[in-house]
């Protein structure tokens, strides 16, 4: 028989792009031999901008027997969870989250689900292109203490980790923008972390997965397109907190799988590479009120209150 899926989406200002994904989503032609019931459950993340009607985009999903379900928080808790708030609610064989900002093309997902009913893999996601229709780099192999050595650490992010068998190429790690796994695999990992925020809980995943045995892999199967940055790029108080998320981030996932001194040093490497900027950010913030600094101000007190907390949660 074959697996129900539940899609997963969480949401923050990105109405635009939402109603992008939900377009492609009518425009599927579901196989029976792959896809047995679809489900689609939207998580809002209390967005500041005013909500679109999309009943009849809901009717045509309906028509498809596509049902949809929406979930609305009263702030923003990030990513991982809301990702985790939808996954509560899902009762399918597999959960498939994606983006907000993501446009499925016609097939995409029955080749989706082709490459992972054949494919020895338990974590997938698509090859994705941008707008301009520029790859993107969507794997990679997990932070190492090298990947965070000031100007250096680029080199080492770059490297090329994957393994290409039959469309399938195995990984480290996948982007969160798009991933199939099943249900009872996301229940044995307890979920995404929520100390993450936003950023770095995709890595985070993929390694406690491996660290189950679970295979991970991405496929030039089939191309999704992804837009980026489109949840922050609204007011400056959004562009803060998803660019001190990311900072932040860092340092949580450091904490949570260095070990002894790599642990020590890499954190001083992320401070090193990063404090110089937000510093002359913040001085240039007084003289010159610019967005662009008076943002790095706010980012680097952010993130020495983050520092005196202990990077517990990214928010």
């Amino acid at each position: 028989m074959p697996p129900s899926v539940s899609i997963i989406i969480v949401n923050y200002n990105s109405w635009q792009v939402l109603t992008q994904l939900l377009i492609s989503l009518t425009e599927q032609t579901l196989a029976a031999d792959l896809i047995r019931d679809l489900n689609v459950i939207i998580v809002d993340n209390n967005s500041s901008q005013a909500k679109p009607d999309f009943s009849s985009l809901n009717q045509q999903l309906d028509q498809q027997n596509i049902t949809v379900q929406w979930l609305n928080n009263t702030e923003n808790v990030g990513f991982a969870s809301g990702c985790n708030m939808g996954a509560a609610k899902a009762k399918t064989d597999l959960l498939l989250f994606c983006n907000p900002d993501i446009e499925i093309p016609k097939q995409g997902l029955n080749n989706l689900m082709q490459v992972y009913s054949q494919r020895r893999v338990d974590l997938l996601t698509p090859s994705q292109i941008n707008a301009q229709g520029k790859p993107q780099r969507v794997c990679g192999r997990f932070p190492s203490l090298y990947r965070y050595i000031p100007i250096m650490g680029g080199v080492f992010k770059q490297s090329k980790t994957t393994k290409y068998e039959n469309n399938v190429s195995y990984c480290d790690w996948i982007s969160g923008a798009v991933i199939l796994m099943k249900n009872q695999d996301f229940k044995r990992l307890n979920g995404w972390d929520e100390d993450f925020f936003m950023f770095m809980e995709d890595v985070d995943l993929c390694r406690r997965a491996s660290l189950l045995g679970l295979k991970v892999a991405v496929t030039d199967s089939t191309q999704w397109l992804h837009h980026h940055g489109v949840s922050g790029q609204y007011q400056i108080s959004d562009r803060v907190r998803s660019k001190s998320a990311a900072l932040a981030a860092k340092h949580i996932y450091i904490n949570k799988h260095f070990i002894g001194w790599k642990k020590y040093l890499a954190q001083v490497f992320v401070g090193l590479k990063y404090v110089p900027e937000l510093l002359l950010g913040w001085l240039l913030s007084w003289p010159i009120p610019k967005p662009v600094f008076v943002s790095r101000r706010l980012i680097f007190q952010r993130y020495l209150k983050n520092i005196k907390h202990g990077f517990k949660k990214s928010d």
